[in-house]
């Protein structure tokens, strides 16, 4: 008859292969999907990459449940950052009254009216100053702008 303890290396292959290995493949996926590395994702979360590595694998590690809680905390929060990054640069786009835009074959920069209109080309040889140019020229105007470049 047995008591119904295990040992711990049958708690370890039992939870390896269940409850661990689970949470490690979504954290996984999750981290792929979201286009990190296990280095970005254990500098962020303040371990080793071999501790990530291993979390991923189902593999025990100390603190489990506290490091995937991290792990998540730390996708969630780099997720809700490039969100909102991505809206400040949509909202910049549709409230600029100019678009500072590349010719495309390095030969200058167009300046748009909000309402598609070319109003001036600048070509100078040098593209950066071209950019510099053409913001200068919205500032003097107190126009807001957008580089699309």
């Amino acid at each position: 008859m047995t008591n119904g303890l295990m040992t711990r290396e049958q708690y370890v292959a039992k939870m390896s292969a269940g409850e661990w290995a689970e949470d490690g493949a979504i954290a996984r996926e999750y981290r792929i999907l979201f286009g990190f590395t296990i280095a970005e994702v254990a500098s962020g979360i303040g371990v080793s990459p071999s501790t990530v590595g291993r979390y991923e694998r189902g593999l025990p590690i100390q603190s489990a449940r506290l490091l995937g809680s991290a792990y998540f905390l730390f996708l969630g929060v780099r997720r809700l950052q490039a969100e909102k990054a991505a809206t400040s640069e949509a909202d910049a786009w549709n409230s600029a009254e100019y678009l500072i835009d590349d010719n495309g074959d390095g030969s200058g920069v167009v300046l748009k009216k909000r309402e598609y209109k070319t109003v001036g080309e600048i070509s100078t040889g040098d593209p950066a100053f071209d950019a510099e140019l053409a913001i200068a020229f919205c500032e003097k105007e107190g126009a807001s702008y957008f580089v699309t470049y």
